[in-house]
């Protein structure tokens, strides 16, 4: 998966350092993130289950809400 952030024009030192990824797995809870620096991760997707995750930004500022949730589902062969 790969993002874009978001500028805040109104707020120059709100750039993100880092993102926390939060991922979900067939409608469950949302687990506590991972926390990486780039802006694309890889991940491992189990066929016949609903993955979901959304993303916040991090800076020394604090965390950022969390973006919009995004699911994807890979049919068993």
């Amino acid at each position: 998966m790969e993002w874009r952030e978001t500028i805040d024009s109104l707020e120059p030192t709100a750039s993100p350092d880092k993102y926390i990824i939060y991922t979900r797995i067939d409608g469950k809870g949302f687990d506590n993130g991972i926390i990486t620096k780039s802006n694309k991760h890889i991940i491992e997707i189990e066929p016949g289950k609903i993955y979901s995750f959304k993303i916040a930004a991090l800076n020394e500022g604090g965390v950022s809400f969390p973006s919009e949730i995004l699911s994807v589902y890979k049919a068993p062969c």
